[in-house]
């Protein structure tokens, strides 16, 4: 008698721990960060969320759907968002954004293989789920002088650089913004902006005693080729290249 009653019980737990292992594993969007950047890309966008993949790789043929993948949608188009495997886990997702036009785009993201539902993309604020590029967050170049040169050759730019700080030479730029410049590059080798001997900047500065985001840049050639001077940069935070 007490068997018949035991069992009844046991299934109904073991259907109520089923129901409630189901709801757990569905996957949400709560925020992503930053929500603005570059026209030319290469924002670092983070998602925060729940249930993302576990297996963030989509190797051999037939698993190309396994993994997280981000889509910047718009109202006529959709542009991948570049996944990051290094900064991304089960309730995390980074990507680097790709150039895009001038816009507001809502993020959307599946995991292996399956849409995350709209109504699951930063449910009560969607305000969070949207991502807007913008000429004023898109660093740009006025002049590369230079316009060709040889390897170990000082190069200057000239432009819209947004910041003066590069790695831990200060805690915040001149102008009081915290984001930093990442990298330089001439087509796509890097371009040196510190003297690895001595630990010294070859020369950054913005207009206006410091207060602008337009400035001067020095970086010294690396490629090991005579090349023309077609140079980028990129800079962290809610910008970009």
């Amino acid at each position: 008698m007490k068997i018949r009653w035991k069992v009844p019980l046991i299934l109904a737990l073991i259907a109520a721990l089923g129901c409630q292992l189901a709801g757990a594993a569905e996957s949400s969007v709560l925020y992503i960060e930053p929500s603005h950047g570059s026209t030319n890309g290469e924002t670092r966008i983070t998602i925060t969320g729940r249930n993302f993949a576990r297996n963030l790789f989509s190797f051999g043929v037939g698993f190309g759907h396994v993994g997280n993948k981000v889509q910047m949608v718009s109202d006529t188009t959709a542009y991948e968002c570049a996944f990051h495997p290094d900064g991304s886990h089960e309730t995390q997702i980074m990507c680097y954004t790709k150039k895009m036009p001038v816009g507001e785009y809502k993020v959307r993201v599946s995991v292996d293989g399956v849409d995350i539902p709209a109504a699951d993309h930063c449910k009560g604020s969607e305000s969070k789920c949207l991502f807007k590029t913008s000429s004023s967050y898109t660093p740009t170049l006025q002049s590369v002088l230079p316009i060709t040169g040889l390897p170990g050759d000082m190069v200057k730019l000239r432009g819209k650089l947004i910041t003066d700080r590069y790695g831990s030479n200060m805690a915040a730029s001149s102008n009081g913004k915290t984001e930093k410049l990442l990298r330089v590059y001439l087509g796509s080798e890097n371009c040196e902006v510190k003297d690895l001997d001595t630990d010294t900047m070859f020369g950054i500065s913005l207009d206006d005693s410091g207060s602008s985001v337009f400035g001067d840049l020095l970086c010294k050639h690396q490629s090991t080729f005579v090349s023309s001077m077609n140079a980028s940069f990129i800079i962290e935070g809610g910008y970009g290249r």
